[in-house]
């Protein structure tokens, strides 16, 4: 009965600290499913990009504190050249992890990466005007449809009450030629909002990363 006395107390100092910020805000995960995804390992017969995602997010969100209203929100997993794909899979609620990683395990790859479409769409699911929020984005590459990524991250700066994005970019090459680099960098998304900007290659560093992005784990120990 103490130590469970203690435990309240101490969960509750941790959520009244700096470094407990964003373990309990409402979350989206927005996840490329676009056509890239597919690319697969060596051989070619080996996991794809998006499998390795799958497997990962397996890993991590068993382990989230249930009482997190988090969401899941996809691009890509439609026509081969669409841009319009941009899906709110699961909208933001506790106890969400087994319905994401239900409909993670049915996307394929296919289609663009409307990366800016997905985390405007994302933000307003969120009311980020009045809430703190965090967006974790899962990419292996740059918007491909258009879209002002920088552009947005300085919007959500602006005119959110506190907006934090982080961005895992998955074995991500980011073009030098064409579109200006300042534009389209999902990296612009974390550097405006004090968000993590995490570039990743292996499975286990990916695991890691949503870890870092997704979890409080002072707190799921405690718990």
């Amino acid at each position: 009965m103490l130590r469970s006395a203690l435990t309240s107390l101490t969960i509750a100092a941790l959520l009244a600290s700096p470094a407990s910020a964003g373990c309990y805000e409402d979350a989206m995960l927005v996840l490329d499913a676009s056509g890239s995804m597919a690319a697969a390992d060596i051989p070619i017969t080996g996991p794809t990009r998006l499998d390795h995602a799958k497997s990962a997010l397996a890993k991590v969100l068993p382990d989230l504190p249930e009482a997190r209203r988090m969401g899941l929100m996809t691009y890509g997993a439609g026509q081969e050249t669409s841009c319009d794909t941009v899906r709110l899979r699961v909208a933001p609620m506790p106890q969400s992890q087994g319905s994401i990683l239900a409909e993670i395990g049915r996307l394929s790859p296919s289609g663009g990466t409307p990366l800016a479409d997905a985390v405007r769409s994302a933000a307003e699911v969120l009311e980020h005007r009045v809430n703190p929020v965090t967006l974790v984005v899962l990419t292996d590459g740059e918007d491909t449809c258009g879209g002002a990524v920088c552009h947005l991250a300085e919007t959500l700066r602006a005119e959110g009450r506190d907006t934090i994005v982080h961005v895992i970019g998955f074995r991500i090459l980011e073009s030098r030629h064409g579109v200006p680099q300042a534009s389209i960098s999902p990296g612009c998304l974390a550097a405006e909002t004090g968000g993590y900007d995490l570039r990743v290659d292996t499975a286990e560093e990916l695991t890691e990363a949503l870890s870092r992005t997704l979890s409080c784990p002072l707190i799921a120990s405690l718990e």
